[in-house]
């Protein structure tokens, strides 16, 4: 995994902008010291499920694997509440907010950890995962796996670079060097992060349903809110171009970042991928145990991917041969939340297959004093490294028997 989360890189960020603004006020006189006290601040949901290891014996031999709480409906990462006795009280997705409180969350808990156990059992006898059709969150297993020696990898991609192997138009390792399918990890992550709200279930919709009050008669009464229009004459064109930018944005840079991670796990598998936009096609195109898990995650993925196959290659220019089919992109909210979903999951294929990256923040303060004036200036250098770490073997799971 990396050594630096994204996270952690901008909460840095945030510190050292927030340590500069204080030294900014220092020469400020009658500062309220009082303002300056430290405060405590309790964290209700201050558990984090996507940061769970365990480690157990199979045969003999020392296993370990990191769980990471999803959300069955978009796959984000989980969150939980506890309460003094240390007991589960709440789950909360981060990204749509689904939730889960009390005694429901508390036996979903309870549950996704039985099924864990038995997930982890089934990897070690060669199986894919099963989770419960009814489930709201799960736990995913990542085994930390044996990866290849940087000196076997390096091996393996000199005899790729010798012998291709793909009959299609490809993208190689004479393009992509060692650490270039961790930046495309890295690449697609950022962005999902920016797109989140696409799966929140009230983020946004591209109208602004009236309120609906039914006459006796059965007829519709609409109330149209004026919120807005007295300010602005144009409020509400200007909100529904901003809501279809949001939505058709949000749609273009999933599909976009599955490109990104589907290309960077044949890249780091195989050492080269075909060349090209097509969702389904690079799907295909993906090593078979890789496929088989994805699938087994997200059963319905094939069918999400072949919907938009072509969203990012198509959807790049309206013209107009294309240019109504093309435009439903602005609208289809669904589309792009299935997209985002499918990304996460194949994300967390991509962590399987050992890709992973490095954010370091580097800060340098210089002051400089004029009468009685400090001036400060804070340099920033953000340093970002992609890792591959393909696994040293890696063979086709089997369906677990009816």
């Amino acid at each position: 995994m990396a050594n630096h989360s994204i996270a952690d890189a901008f909460r840095r960020i945030a510190h050292l902008f927030t340590r500069a603004t204080h030294l900014l006020r220092t020469s400020a006189p009658d500062i309220d010291n009082d303002a300056h006290r430290s405060t405590t601040i309790d964290i209700e949901w201050g558990l984090d499920l996507e940061e769970v290891t365990t480690e157990w014996s199979w045969g003999g031999v020392p296993c370990k694997a990191n769980l990471k709480g999803r959300c069955a409906n978009c796959w984000g990462g989980l969150i939980g509440r506890l309460d003094d006795a240390h007991r589960v009280t709440g789950i909360k997705c981060r990204v749509c907010d689904e939730k889960l409180e009390g005694d429901a969350a508390r036996d979903e808990y309870a549950r996704m950890q039985n099924e864990s156990a038995t997930n982890m059992v089934n990897l070690d006898l060669g199986w894919l995962p099963r989770y419960a059709d009814d489930a709201t969150f799960l736990q995913k297993v990542l085994p930390i796996r044996e990866p290849l020696s940087e000196e076997d990898l390096a091996r393996a991609i000199a005899q790729a670079k010798a012998n291709p192997i793909k009959e299609k138009p490809t993208i190689t390792r004479h393009d992509f060097p060692p650490g270039s399918p961790g930046f495309f990890f890295l690449q697609a992550t950022i962005l999902m992060a920016s797109v989140e709200g696409l799966s929140h279930p009230d983020a946004w919709s591209i109208t602004d349903l009236p309120d609906v009050r039914l006459r006796d008669d059965g007829s519709a009464v609409f109330t149209l809110s004026t919120g807005g229009i007295s300010d602005d004459p144009q409020y509400q064109e200007r909100r529904l171009t901003r809501r279809l930018g949001q939505t058709m944005t949000a749609t273009m840079i999933s599909a976009f970042a599955c490109e990104l991670v589907m290309k960077a796990i044949t890249l780091t598998a195989d050492h080269e991928a075909i060349k090209t936009h097509d969702l389904l096609d690079l799907f295909r195109d993906l090593p078979e145990p890789s496929r088989l898990r994805i699938v087994a995650d997200y059963p319905e993925i094939e069918t999400v991917l072949d919907a938009g196959r072509q969203t990012f290659d198509a959807w790049r220019y309206f013209e107009a041969s294309n240019s109504e089919t093309t435009a439903q992109v602005m609208i289809n909210i669904e589309q792009g939340r299935h997209l985002g979903k499918a990304v996460r999951v194949i994300l967390d294929e991509a962590v399987m297959m050992g890709l992973g990256f490095s954010v370091n923040v580097d800060a340098k303060q210089r002051v400089r004093v004029g009468g009685d004036r400090e001036l400060h200036h804070l340099d920033l250098k953000l340093n970002v490294k992609g890792r591959e770490a393909p696994p040293h073997h890696d063979s086709s799971p089997k369906s677990l028997p009816s």
